[in-house]
């Protein structure tokens, strides 16, 4: 237990940091300023152990709490946790505690990437438009 507890104070002052950062650079630039996360590769991150899916759940809730809606945070995973990792249901872990946190799912069939990043990333700048 006292292990969780160290987590979660790291994750909040990571988390505090952010914030800080955040409100820098909203003060500099006199405008809003919001912040997204991107979080890669959670099913790999979680693989078969509880523990890291409460880690990234009291992430999640630390970015609610404290970016108060300026922190965003964007999870991806190849596919649903379920079927990456079937051993883990039996295990009954809360695949529920993640879609709470992650609500909005989309699936990106991955011969759909190729496209994505050409037209929404590269295109975008005038060195990715040639």
């Amino acid at each position: 237990m006292a292990d969780i507890q160290r987590q979660n104070i790291g994750q909040r002052m990571a988390v505090e940091a952010v914030e800080s950062y955040r409100q820098e650079l909203e003060a500099e630039s006199e405008k809003p300023v919001k912040i997204v996360l991107l979080v890669g590769e959670v099913t790999l991150f979680i693989g078969g152990d509880y523990q890291r899916l409460s880690e990234l759940n009291a992430l999640a809730e630390s970015i609610d709490t404290i970016g108060d809606g300026n922190i965003q945070m964007v999870a991806t995973a190849q596919s649903e946790i379920e079927d990456v990792r079937p051993g883990l249901a039996a295990k009954q872990l809360d695949f529920g505690i993640l879609k709470d946190r992650f609500p909005h799912q989309y699936h990106l069939p991955s011969h759909h990437a190729g496209e994505i990043v050409q037209r929404r990333l590269l295109e975008k700048t005038d060195d990715g438009a040639g």
